[in-house]
C-alpha cells in the first residue's frame, strides 16, 4: 500500500497539534455508558443512534422544543432551547459523552451545546467534524471548512480550560460514500454519468454511514486511547476508475458518459460559486469537498494514518461496496422515481 505524504512543510497557517492535553488526568476512565445525541435523526445521527443502541449504551436524543421526530424505542428524549445554556447543561447533566451529527447548516449550534456539556461535566465530546482531515493545513484554509476549522479550535480549548474533566475526539472520513451515491455526488448512477478529476486514479478514503457510526462506538468503547486526538476512519479505499467499475457491474457498461476535469479547475469552479453564494450550500460545497478529495496534496487518501486497526474496523470489500450501489440505484428508484 501506497503510503500517502502530502502533508506541507511549508505551511502558511500553523497546523494543530492533537496529542493528549498537558492538564489530561492520569486517572483511569470509568467505561462510558450515557450518550447523548444532538441531531440524532439525521444522516449520521439515525445509524449511529441505532449502533449505539446494539452495543448497550444508554442513549438520550436532544431534540428541539418543537421538534416531531421519533426515535427507536430505548432512546430517551431530552427536549431543549439550544439558545439556553441552562436548559442544555440540564440536559446534558448525567452523560458521560455528547455525540454532535448536527448538519453543517446547524453546526453553528454545537458552540452552545459543547459550552453546556462543559458546565455539565460530561467526559467526552464528540463534535460534528465528520469529513476530511481538518489537520491538513491546505484543507484548513478551504472557506467550505471554517465551521469545522471554528468548532475545532473551540473544542480544543474548552477541554484545555476543563483540566481533563472533559476530553473531545475529532473524527475525520471523509466523503459519506453511501450518501454520495445515493444523491449522484460521488457517481451519478441514474444518469450513467461520471466526472473524474486529475484523471481518476489517484487513490481517495471514504466511508459510508453505518461503518462511521461503528466507529463511533468503537471510540466511546476505548475512551483513554481516543482521548484527545483525531481518529481517521477509513471504510473504502480506491479510485475514480475503480468505482466507476464497480458500477458497471450494478447498471450496466452501456451508455455512461465520463467527463474530465482537471482539480484546479475543480477548486476555482468551488470558489466562484462560493463568493456568489449567500449561504452555505449548493454545488460550490461540493465542488470543494470533491476537490480535497481527489486532489493531491489535501489528504484525500489516509493511507498509512487511519486508525481502523486501533478501533477493531476492517475496510469494506468490493462486493459490499457493489451491495451499497445496489442500494443506491434502489434509492433512486424509490425517491425520484427513476
Amino acid at each position: 500500500m501506497k503510503i500517502f505524504k502530502q502533508y506541507l512543510d511549508n505551511a502558511s497557517i500553523e497546523t494543530p497539534k492533537v496529542g493528549k492535553l498537558k492538564n489530561h488526568t492520569t486517572t483511569p476512565m470509568p467505561p462510558i455508558t450515557t450518550i447523548a445525541v444532538a441531531g440524532a435523526s439525521g444522516a449520521l445521527g439515525t445509524p449511529l443512534v441505532h449502533a449505539l443502541l446494539a452495543a448497550n449504551f444508554q442513549v438520550t436524543a436532544l431534540t428541539r422544543l418543537d421538534s416531531q421526530s421519533t426515535h427507536p424505542p430505548g432512546v430517551k428524549v431530552a427536549r431543549v432551547d439550544y439558545t439556553s445554556h441552562s436548559s442544555l447543561s440540564a440536559a446534558l447533566t448525567g452523560h458521560d459523552a455528547l455525540v454532535v451529527t448536527l448538519t453543517p447548516s446547524a453546526s453553528g449550534d454545537q458552540d452552545p451545546i459543547m459550552r453546556a456539556a462543559i458546565a455539565a461535566g460530561v467526559y467526552r465530546i464528540i463534535p460534528s467534524e465528520f469529513g476530511g482531515d481538518m489537520l491538513h493545513p491546505r484543507v484548513r484554509t478551504l472557506p467550505v471548512f471554517k465551521g469545522k476549522r471554528d468548532t475545532q479550535t473551540l473544542v480544543r480549548r474548552l477541554c484545555a480550560e476543563s483540566r481533563g474533566t472533559t476530553t473531545f475526539t475529532l473524527v475525520f472520513n471523509n466523503l459519506f460514500l453511501d450518501w454520495g451515491i445515493e444523491l449522484g455526488l460521488a457517481i451519478d448512477l441514474a444518469g450513467k454519468k461520471m466526472e473524474f478529476v486529475d484523471g481518476g486514479e489517484r487513490y481517495f478514503t471514504a466511508a459510508p454511514l453505518e461503518f462511521i457510526a461503528r466507529g463511533v462506538v468503537a471510540i466511546l468503547q476505548r475512551p483513554e486511547e481516543t482521548a484527545d486526538r483525531a481518529i481517521r476512519l477509513s471504510g473504502v479505499r480506491m479510485t475514480q476508475k475503480q468505482l466507476l467499475r464497480i458500477a458497471k457491474k450494478v447498471v450496466g457498461e452501456e451508455g455512461w458518459t465520463v467527463t474530465h476535469i482537471e482539480s484546479e479547475e475543480l477548486k476555482r469552479r468551488g470558489y466562484e460559486g462560493y463568493r456568489r453564494s449567500t449561504s452555505f450550500g449548493g454545488s460550490w460545497v461540493f465542488d470543494l469537498v470533491k476537490f480535497t478529495l481527489h486532489a493531491d496534496g489535501y489528504a484525500g487518501d489516509f493511507a498509512g494514518k487511519e486508525d481502523n486497526e486501533l478501533l477493531g474496523l476492517e475496510e469494506l470489500d468490493e462486493e459490499e461496496v457493489e451491495e451499497m450501489m445496489r442500494r443506491g440505484v434502489s434509492f433512486n428508484t424509490s425517491y425520484y422515481g427513476l
